[in-house]
């Protein structure tokens, strides 16, 4: 028991460091890589109308809404909704154009790569006497990008005609995409290594990968006809009066149309992707990523938008009502107590009749209260 302690104690007294010695490179061979594959970019327009318009069934937007039974009928809970329709059949001013413009490595070129071997020599060293205790070899195999093909763009234009209210279309090209990182161990010049992909260049010093960072695929631009003028919206056109649920409404004289309104619950037709799942305006310069799929979708709407606003009952209190026998209803007063109904109780006594007192339907107010609420019913 002594020897152990005494063992471990000259253990614990010696410390010691590990020193990188030596760091070898040498250039195995090189490759070049590529990967052409296909994007798809899609077109989906919708046209949304004010309620009472389009013939094509309704649609709503809801801000932080929550879905709410009251007595058996499911709603929304809400205090701000757009409700809307969609349109059929649309005559515009003219064609409408949409475009993205999507930049990416170009599909002709290619990545050069190299591949180098490395070794990297260590040493242990005891810190009180200097003295090597051993020494060890670490093994890497590095594949390091010395060359990539040149980012190019491309803009994808879909033309609307002038008298369709709905429309799909899709193109395709093709992008390069990079090689992607991985690691592995591998058996070469007699020894197992760790291969690495993939480095921008190696740490003459220290051996160690520089890993390679490729730009993403992104869509860097967008364009739209902004705003236009709709002449007919499902045989509505300017001017025309709307009667939907005893309202009234004048289509303006004016009837413009946008695909990006200002208001925020209306209907949008933007884009998005399949890495970035937000609609964003196809207004300038962009940036968003993409891997296969560019989708241009929603539904253009009118860029004014009108507003009704309806507002409940104010809080009311909750009242029980009884059937009491009362000696003097004016002890009854509003608002602790209404009387409902009084019916009087009378005796004939000797050779008259005698009042004798009063029973009352009274209503007491209890320290509860009701709040209403509103059902809206579009349509």
């Amino acid at each position: 028991m002594r020897l152990i302690l005494f063992a471990l104690i000259l253990t614990m007294l010696v410390t010691a460091g590990v020193k990188l010695e030596s760091v070898q490179i040498e250039k195995l061979g090189n490759y070049a890589y590529s990967n052409k594959v296909e994007v798809t970019v899609s077109l989906s327009m919708g046209t949304a109308a004010p309620l009472g318009v389009g013939k094509g069934g309704q649609g709503a937007i809801h801000a932080d809404a929550s879905v709410t039974e009251v007595w058996g009928v499911r709603g929304v809970n809400t205090t701000t909704a757009a409700w809307y329709s969609y349109a059929q059949g649309a005559k515009w001013e003219g064609e409408l154009r949409f475009s993205v413009t999507l930049e990416y490595y170009d599909p002709s070129g290619v990545w050069s790569i190299t591949k180098y071997f490395v070794n990297k020599t260590y040493c242990e060293y005891d810190d009180a006497t200097g003295a090597k205790l051993r020494c060890w070899n670490e093994y890497y195999v590095y594949h390091v990008v010395e060359g990539e093909p040149k980012r190019v763009s491309t803009t994808i234009t879909f033309t609307v005609p002038s008298d369709r209210a709905r429309y799909s279309a899709s193109q395709s090209l093709k992008v390069n995409k990079p090689p992607q990182p991985f690691t592995q161990w591998t058996y070469v010049k007699g020894v197992t290594a760790q291969e690495i992909g993939y480095c921008s260049s190696i740490d003459r010093n220290t051996g160690d990968c520089q890993q390679y960072t490729p730009k993403e695929d992104k869509v860097v631009r967008g364009s739209s006809p902004g705003v236009w003028r709709a002449l007919e919206i499902d045989g509505y056109k300017p001017g025309d009066v709307v009667r939907i649920g005893g309202a009234n409404a004048t289509i303006p004289n004016l009837w413009l149309y946008t695909d990006w309104p200002s208001l925020d619950l209306a209907p949008k037709l933007g884009v998005t992707t399949d890495r970035d799942g937000a609609l964003y305006p196809l207004r300038g310069g962009l940036d968003i990523p993409f891997d296969r799929r560019v989708y241009i979708t929603g539904d253009v709407a009118p860029a004014d938008w009108g507003t009704v606003e309806i507002r409940p009952p104010r809080d009311a209190p909750l009242y029980i009502s009884r059937v009491v026998f009362i000696g003097d209803v004016s002890t009854c007063r509003f608002p602790d107590c209404i009387i409902i109904h009084t019916v009087g109780n009378s005796t004939w006594v000797g050779d008259r009749w005698v009042w004798r007192d009063t029973m009352a339907s009274l209503a007491f107010k209890t320290p509860f209260t009701l709040k209403p609420y509103l059902i809206t019913r579009v349509g």
